[in-house]
């Protein structure tokens, strides 16, 4: 299952890098898209969250602040990768997209 997921996400970058190098006034769009991979957990675990908050509130400001804060660690440097590379395509720069392409290409053919 986990590889499933994988192979999806690595497919929705390459997706997204193609068509920021076709409309690159619109590639922090497509590259915004990435997004719905991380929120996606959330909107799913947050009606749990929000029934048990009453219950034990404290433990969820103990655990949910140290796993936001390692969230926050990890996504940070991505975010703003891929947040270069569509600036780097809006003012012509393809040089970081094409690295950038050939990563997440090489990454998705170690997967299969």
């Amino acid at each position: 299952m986990k590889n499933w997921i994988a192979e999806k996400f690595l497919r929705h970058e390459i997706w997204a890098l193609r068509w920021s190098n076709k409309l690159p006034i619109f590639a922090l769009f497509f590259t915004g898209t990435l997004w719905i991979w991380g929120l996606l957990p959330v909107l799913l675990l947050a009606p749990i969250f929000l029934i048990l908050i009453d219950k034990v509130p404290l433990v969820f400001v103990l655990i949910g602040f140290p796993i936001g804060l390692a969230a926050l660690f990890f996504i940070t440097p991505w975010f703003f990768r891929w947040y270069f590379v569509a600036v780097g395509l809006m003012f012509g720069n393809q040089r970081l997209a094409n690295r950038k392409q050939l990563d997440v290409e090489k990454r998705l053919q170690d997967l299969r």
